[in-house]
């Protein structure tokens, strides 16, 4: 009966990650026909706020306190360290999402385009997904860190929502991704070193 039990809660789990490694490819290889869906239908709300991005977000904290027990407990574990380096990781991702909502909001104005709230908070959050699911895997294994790379092609994926929900004019179309997506790398730039200088400080 316990191994009947175990055998079926072991297939549900299985499941559920055949589920969430089928949407990420869905999302991450083939965006625009992603996108579609969502306009069409709006049937696709994997990556939403709470489902995706909250959840992950907390998992990612744990995990990076893990991992850093796991790779520094040689060296001695310092709580202080542990709770620094995964508090700078969730707060860094927050406001990432925060600006980059903001940002895309200004630029649009900028450019006279007609603004969506509802579409641009979901493009941001669903963009944000690579940066959030490095830091959930970087978290546990930090050997696997790529030096932020991955969460670069989240800079794609808004690409590819802006262009499926909004009518971007062709003559403002390489000055307004020029201008959006400068703005957007100051802001990780900035957000960066920022918490890293408060981080040194807290530790020091």
């Amino acid at each position: 009966m316990y191994f009947c039990r175990s055998n079926l809660e072991f297939m549900k789990l299985s499941e559920l990650f055949k589920g969430i490694l089928n949407e990420c490819l869905s999302f991450f290889l083939k965006p625009s026909e992603y996108w579609q869906q969502i306009k069409i239908r709006d049937n696709r709300h994997f990556f939403s706020l709470k489902k995706f991005f909250l959840p992950v977000l907390i998992l990612s904290f744990f995990f990076t306190i893990a991992g850093h027990l796991l790779f520094h407990i040689r060296q001695g574990f310092l709580w202080q360290e542990a709770l620094v380096k995964a508090s700078k990781k969730v707060i860094f991702i927050m406001l990432l999402l925060f600006f980059s909502i903001i940002v895309i909001r200004m630029v649009m104005k900028w450019f006279k385009i007609g603004v969506k709230m509802g579409v641009i908070k979901k493009i941001a959050t669903y963009s944000v997904s690579p940066a959030l699911l490095t830091a959930l895997f970087t978290g546990l294994f930090p050997f696997l860190d790529l030096g932020g790379i991955v969460p670069w092609y989240g800079l794609f994926l808004a690409y590819t929502g802006l262009e499926t929900f909004f009518m971007i004019p062709e003559k403002k179309k390489f000055y307004f991704y020029f201008v959006l997506f400068m703005v957007v790398f100051s802001v990780i730039m900035i957000l960066s070193f920022s918490l890293k200088r408060v981080a040194l400080y807290i530790l020091n």
